[in-house]
């Protein structure tokens, strides 16, 4: 499961797909075949300007919020932390809705400005009607799961339905032009003021108000920086027949994301409903390294790799080429990190959360390897996208949904590691039905895809059996000894083993880095 804001927040960003696309090198003289090719370096430029500025929001961002984290761990109990997962969960649900898919259309559709206006208005009125029906939704939600301190959480929350529409079509647009530098400000303050208001209000006893003002604060932030970014305001009249075509495009994406909040969610309502919020509290935290880092690496990437797909979606080449491309070079960053998470887990919840939070140790290795699976698909889903078929989605996580149900609450009752266990028995036959899926629709057998994932595969193997001996040889050392140890023999054994066999990746994205180099200094 993964949540917006404190405790979770999605983030962003690698360099995993900093040339989704090989630019044609045969076009001998043929004028139309030579304007193809720039075009097509021309947008692997943006991919690799926009991938770079992403890191450098991830980077910033996601160690603010992990010391923010770390922090409140030991501020907050797991009681605390349990009530704002929950009460982001039902947010989560509605925003979902809230939103209907109109930033996705903005950046799908023409930049134009009567659409960019009519979407703005659309995604007010949804803003402010989710508002309202959450308000007033709240007393029965927190009845349902015998939380009455929800009430007041679920409706000062639902506050951010309006403030986050407000600026929703100024980042699409920016994503919509590849403007990734521009977003930087937004997202970094965003970050800083989540933190600082979070963990003031924490130290001195708000509990959970600490995290829900802190919520507030940072997507205030976040829309009033887009604002000063763009520097655009909706002028113009409202256009009916922009908005059936946002509409058309945005229901299906909305759907589509609905789902996927109800696939990724379903855990923390089975977990709150059967074993309650203290124990939603531990499983939270075991979600939260994992979905910083790997989670944040395919959020960051999707940002540039969505209207990058988009915009080369009808050449069937290109797009074949950037999806094997962008899902072994993406693996190459993910394997390493979430084989490396559950290697180290226990150790890890010790030395940086302490001895209140243990029973999230197991929870942090089972989750580690949940978010492989998901990042091995993640990149079907935006091409799913970018194709405009996101009815597969849908197909797939309708059917995801009654078998993940069923096998969550057959095991609930079992605790928290058995749900953990459940999640990535299903993650895993999900991603093999999603990699399927995709390879026919684009048409890209499993053989390259295979190949595409084959580095990152071996070199996360051979981390996995040098770790354990390592771990197994030491088994009376600290936990300080043991976490060290154990992520400087991983590096040393993953990056010499990918890096040969995936070297063609790497040197991809090595020239791309040069070739932007190159274009700065001559521009």
């Amino acid at each position: 499961m993964t949540t917006e804001g404190s405790p979770d927040a999605p983030g962003a960003s690698a360099t995993a797909v900093v040339e989704p696309i090989a630019v044609p090198t045969s076009s001998h003289g043929d004028p139309e075949r030579r304007e193809d090719a720039a075009a097509i370096s021309d947008v692997r430029r943006s991919a690799i300007r926009g991938t770079l500025w992403n890191y450098s929001v991830f980077l910033v961002g996601k160690l603010v919020l992990f010391a923010t984290t770390v922090v409140l761990a030991r501020l907050l109990t797991p009681e605390i932390y349990g009530l704002m997962a929950l009460a982001l969960v039902i947010i989560i649900y509605a925003d979902a809705l809230n939103e209907f898919g109109i930033s996705a259309a903005v950046v799908y559709l023409e930049d134009e400005r009567r659409s960019n206006t009519t979407a703005f208005w659309l995604s007010l009125i949804t803003g402010a009607a989710s508002t309202v029906l959450v308000f007033l939704l709240a007393p029965a939600l927190a009845s349902l799961f015998d939380e009455p301190e929800l009430v007041p959480v679920v409706r000062v929350l639902s506050l951010s339905f309006v403030i986050i529409s407000l600026g929703s079509v100024h980042q699409a647009r920016l994503r919509r032009r590849l403007a990734f530098a521009r977003r930087v400000g937004p997202e970094l303050a965003k970050s800083v003021v989540k933190a600082g208001i979070s963990i003031g209000l924490a130290v001195v006893g708000f509990g959970v108000w600490s995290l829900v003002w802190g919520q507030l604060a940072a997507v205030t932030v976040a829309t009033v920086g887009y604002w000063l970014v763009l520097r655009w305001w909706p002028v113009g009249p409202f256009d009916m027949g922009a908005a059936r075509r946002i509409i058309r495009y945005g229901s299906q994406t909305m759907v589509v994301t609905f789902l996927g909040v109800v696939v990724r969610d379903m855990d923390y309502l089975i977990i709150a409903a059967g074993l309650g919020a203290a124990s939603l509290g531990y499983y939270t935290l075991g979600f939260r390294v994992p979905d910083l880092v790997l989670m944040g690496v395919c959020y960051a990437v999707s940002q540039t790799l969505f209207p990058v797909l988009s915009r080369v979606r009808h050449d069937a080449d290109a797009l074949g080429r950037a999806y094997c491309r962008s899902m072994g070079t993406l693996a190459l960053v993910t394997v390493p990190l979430g084989f490396g998470l559950f290697l180290v887990a226990i150790p890890f919840v010790e030395v940086v959360y302490g001895g209140t939070w243990e029973q999230t140790g197991p929870v942090l290795q089972l989750i580690s390897l949940y978010f492989v699976f998901q990042t091995v698909q993640f990149v079907s889903g935006d091409v799913y996208k970018a194709t405009g078929r996101q009815k597969l989605l849908i197909w797939i996580s309708l059917a995801r949904v009654p078998i993940g149900v069923a096998l969550l609450l057959a095991v609930v009752d079992d605790g928290i590691v058995a749900v953990a266990t459940a999640q990535v028995a299903l993650s895993a036959l999900v991603c093999a039905v999603q990699l399927g899926v995709a390879s026919k629709m684009i048409g890209v057998g499993a053989r390259p895809i295979l190949a595409a994932l084959a580095p990152a595969a071996a070199g996360g193997a051979a981390m996995v059996v040098s770790v354990s001996a390592l771990q197994g040889a030491v088994p009376d050392a600290s936990s300080w000894v043991v976490l060290g140890a154990s992520v400087v023999v991983g590096a040393i054994t993953y990056v010499p083993i990918a890096g040969y066999l995936g070297r063609s990746m790497v040197a991809s994205v090595w020239k791309g880095l040069i070739r932007r180099r190159r274009s700065a200094v001559a521009a």
